[in-house]
């Protein structure tokens, strides 16, 4: 009984953890969304309920050989499994974190990512999207955007094997 809670303590430990640090990384970057980006007045390209794609100025980017430190980023829950994020690859319900650099002198973007898995078995990743006048977003204009909130849904790995459920925080 004493080994089985045990293992029941360390699969909450390892969903909570993964989830919040998973969580503090999102937040941390929305709060650098728009610094120093390119586009000022719409640092956000992309908002829907699942995903948000979104540009800053990274200023510890490591350097790289014809890009300057504009970094686009992209947060989203998979779908399906993929190439890239890790030696296993990305599959369904990965967190994924792309990132892209803009090269320079006058850009674009790259069009291939840097993809990372930031923590496995999400069930769920929302983004509320909220106005200046903290009424909804009204899903037209990405620069009436001021305010967003992540709502982020994770599962363990496994049962816990005293109560036989799955643990989601």
């Amino acid at each position: 009984a004493t080994q089985r809670s045990s293992v029941g303590q360390r699969l909450r430990n390892d969903v909570q953890t993964g989830c919040t640090a998973a969580m503090d990384q999102i937040k941390s970057e929305l709060a650098l969304g728009g610094y120093r980006a390119i586009d000022t007045a719409t640092p956000i390209s992309n908002a829907s309920a699942g995903s948000i794609t979104f540009e800053y100025w990274d200023d510890h980017a490591e350097p790289l050989v014809g890009h300057n430190n504009n970094t686009r980023v992209t947060y989203r829950r998979a779908t399906t499994a993929e190439s890239g994020g890790g030696p296993d690859g990305i599959k369904p319900g990965d967190l994924v974190r792309e990132s892209y650099r803009y090269a320079t002198p006058s850009g674009p973007f790259d069009t291939t990512p840097t993809k990372q898995v930031l923590v496995d078995n999400v069930l769920s990743l929302g983004f509320t999207y909220m106005q200046s006048d903290n009424t909804p977003w009204d899903g037209i204009s990405l620069g009436g955007i001021k305010t967003i909130r992540p709502t982020l849904t994770c599962a363990s790995s496994r049962e816990d094997p005293v109560s036989g459920k799955t643990l989601k925080i």
